[in-house]
C-alpha cells in the first residue's frame, strides 16, 4: 500500500495517460473513415484480434499461473474481489472483468483499459461509419463537438453516481470522451 501511496503522489495525474491513450486509438482508428478509405469490416476485426489477442492471452494465462503458485501477501488491487484466479481469467480473457466483479482484473489490474478499449473497437466502425455520412464537415464537427460533450457529462455522472462496483461504471461510457476527442481531432 506505501508502494501505491507513492505512486499517487508522484503521478497524481497519471489517470491523463489513460485519456492520452484512448484519445490516440480514437484518432488512429478514424483516419481510414475520415479519409474515405474506410477499411473492410473483416479485415479491420481480424487486424485487430490477430495484433491484440495472442499477447493478451499469453500475459494472461502468464499471470494465472504465477499468481496460482505464488498469490501476492496484501496487494490492494489482488484482494479487492473474492472472484477465484480462474473465473477472474475467464472474465479477462473475455475482457468483461469490470463489468462481471467491479473491479479491475485481479491477474493484471491495468488491463482495465483494454477491456474499454475494446468495447470500443467493437463500436468504433459503426459510429465512425456514422458519424462520416454527415458530409458537411462543419456540421460534422459541431455534432461530434455535441457528443463529445454529452458523453464528458455523462462518464462525470455514472462516475460521481455510481458506485464502484456498478457494471456501467466498467463500460466505455464513462471514458469514450477520449475516444471521441481523437475522433474529432481527426477530422478536424
Amino acid at each position: 500500500v506505501g508502494g501505491e501511496a507513492m505512486m499517487w503522489d508522484w503521478l497524481p495525474y497519471g489517470v491523463f495517460a489513460v485519456t492520452l491513450f484512448f484519445f490516440i486509438s480514437g484518432y488512429i482508428i478514424a483516419y481510414p473513415f475520415i479519409s474515405n478509405r474506410p477499411p473492410k469490416l473483416t479485415h479491420f476485426y481480424k487486424r485487430r484480434l490477430l495484433r491484440l489477442e495472442p499477447p493478451y492471452f499469453v500475459v494472461m494465462i502468464g499471470c494465472f499461473i504465477v499468481l496460482s503458485q505464488y498469490a501476492p501477501l496484501k496487494a490492494p488491487n489482488f484482494d479487492y474481489t473474492d472472484a477465484p484466479l480462474w473465473r477472474s481469467l475467464l472474465a479477462s480473457l473475455t475482457y468483461t472483468h469490470g463489468m462481471t466483479f467491479g473491479e479491475h482484473p485481479k491477474l493484471n489490474p491495468p488491463a482495465w483499459t483494454l477491456e474499454r478499449e475494446v468495447q470500443f473497437y467493437m463500436l468504433a466502425p459503426f459510429l465512425i461509419g456514422a458519424y462520416v455520412k454527415i458530409k458537411n464537415r462543419v456540421a460534422r464537427l459541431w455534432f461530434g463537438a455535441a457528443v463529445l460533450l454529452a458523453m464528458l457529462v455523462l462518464g462525470e455522472v455514472l462516475h460521481h453516481e455510481l458506485v464502484y462496483q456498478h457494471p456501467l461504471r466498467h463500460t466505455i461510457l464513462e471514458c469514450s470522451y477520449g475516444f471521441i476527442l481523437g475522433v474529432l481531432v481527426c477530422d478536424y
